[in-house]
């Protein structure tokens, strides 16, 4: 796994990917991990199809499908994050530790987006390219 950053962002694209497809797999364990009510599983369940759809339709080292550029994606984990934020904010009686849990993955994600790299190695190249 790459650790340098091409723009002097603090995370590799490479590295994203594997943050993208753990948050995925966290936002499925966790809800249910801490007891949360059928809403905040609903919400974990929905928020890992949503990731792991758009990390592995992007163009970067971890993707599948790669039809989404990076800057694509980082826009998504920014809807991830208000996503997450705004389900802690709608469940207010859903247990402190779950909605605790929805507000760290919510700024975590916002985090992650104003601080990834905004182009993969692939991008990169086809630039180089053209």
């Amino acid at each position: 796994m790459r650790t340098e950053t091409f723009d002097g962002k603090l995370v590799s694209t490479d590295l994203h990917g594997v943050i993208d497809y753990t948050a995925g797999a966290l936002a499925l364990v966790v809800p249910r991990a801490l007891g949360g009510s059928e809403n905040a599983i609903t919400v974990g369940n929905a928020a890992a199809v949503f990731a792991g759809t758009y990390a592995a339709a992007t163009r970067f080292e971890r993707g599948i499908l790669p039809v989404l550029s990076m800057r694509q994606h980082l826009a998504l984990d920014a809807v991830f994050g208000i996503g997450f934020l705004t389900a802690a904010a709608c469940l207010p009686n859903e247990k402190p530790a779950v909605r605790a849990a929805f507000v760290g993955f919510g700024l975590f994600a916002l985090w992650a987006s104003q601080n990834t790299e905004t182009a993969s190695p692939m991008e990169r190249a086809e630039r180089m390219r053209n």
